[in-house]
């Protein structure tokens, strides 16, 4: 997915400044009020004092079935690398937060056949941002190292 530019009243853009975290991008406060918001409404309605809410859209279950991982290679070693992801957001999810070495506890490389751990994670978690793509899991802002779960029901 590209990049664009959106255009915002110097107020809102105030506002989204005072809201940024030490090592936050603009992007990332955006998605973080886009997770807090309450859900209460449709993403169609709305005027002009009261921006529209995304509903969190998430599969009833943390499975390979149920979830969208883009990942190298086809057949079995597909599929191991695949439910290797999901186990990855398990653990996040059961955890609340994790770093890189928590996700490679559940990493066997041999099973998903890479040479390492860490090959794993830079070829097919970081490199394809396999792991970001799992509803409810939130990649941490540059410079920091701890992922979160944004999910409520799973």
């Amino acid at each position: 997915m590209g990049n664009s530019s959106i255009r915002a009243s110097k107020e809102l853009l105030d506002e989204l400044h005072s809201l940024k975290e030490r090592g936050d991008s603009y992007e990332d406060v955006i998605w973080r009020l886009l997770e807090e918001g309450d859900g209460s409404r449709d993403e169609g309605t709305h005027d002009a004092e009261s921006p529209p809410r995304v509903r969190d859209e998430e599969p009833a279950t943390l499975d390979v079935e149920h979830t969208a991982i883009d990942v190298p290679g086809s057949g079995e070693l597909e599929q191991r690398r695949k439910e290797t992801i999901v186990e990855m957001a398990r653990l996040l999810r059961d955890r609340g937060s994790a770093e890189k070495a928590d996700f490679l506890e559940v990493v066997d490389a041999d099973r998903v056949g890479y040479q390492s751990k860490d090959s794993f994670w830079s070829n097919c978690v970081k490199g394809r941002e396999s792991l970001k793509a799992v509803p409810g899991v939130r990649k941490p802002p540059q410079g920091r190292n701890e992922w979160t779960w944004t999910a409520d029901s799973l």
